[in-house]
């Protein structure tokens, strides 16, 4: 079936029409597989989501065909031997973006910092930046302001690997 929202917005007025609104649907885990899920469950439909590896285990003899899949899936939820993963509420997912997020930028400042420390370094300026507990400080960037690089970075990272510094 068409997993974009009018396919699923189909697939739903086909199941109502045969009454299965209350036959819960079965999904395998996946980035499209949350996408569908949360838009059927914001439809009112039960969703169960499948454990990837016990899913694997009970399918692994089986041709995988997306015809195939669904089919297993369809069987697995009829005969209630389904392998249920957890599927996070809107809430929940809310909360792992913004997590996700902040980890991303956490781990871009510490790369920045450790990429200016490198800089310093190639540019002997390493002593000087000592005095100074935090490179993103306001001290610190009046300080960093005030540097003039006494050749272009590109040629000091050169010149550093030339001699075989460590320069960034």
């Amino acid at each position: 079936m068409r997993t974009d929202s009018d396919g699923l917005d189909l697939k739903a007025r086909e199941w109502r029409r045969l009454g299965a609104r209350k036959v819960p649907v079965g999904l395998e885990a996946s980035t499209a597989g949350n996408a569908v899920a949360r838009q059927l469950r914001d439809g009112g439909w039960e969703i169960w989501m499948a454990h990837p590896r016990a899913l694997r285990a009970i399918t692994a003899s089986e041709t995988k065909t997306d015809r195939n899949e669904a089919r297993t899936l369809a069987h697995l939820v009829r005969l209630d031997y389904f392998p249920r993963a957890y599927l996070p509420s809107e809430e929940i997912e809310r909360l792992r973006d913004v997590v996700r997020m902040r980890e991303e930028q956490v781990d871009k400042f510490r790369r920045t910092t450790n990429q200016l420390r490198g800089l310093l370094v190639g540019h002997h300026l390493n002593r000087e930046a000592t005095k100074y507990d935090d490179l993103s400080g306001a001290q610190a960037l009046r300080w960093l302001k005030s540097v003039e690089f006494t050749e272009p970075i590109g040629a000091a990272a050169d010149g550093a690997s030339a001699r075989g510094g460590g320069a960034l």
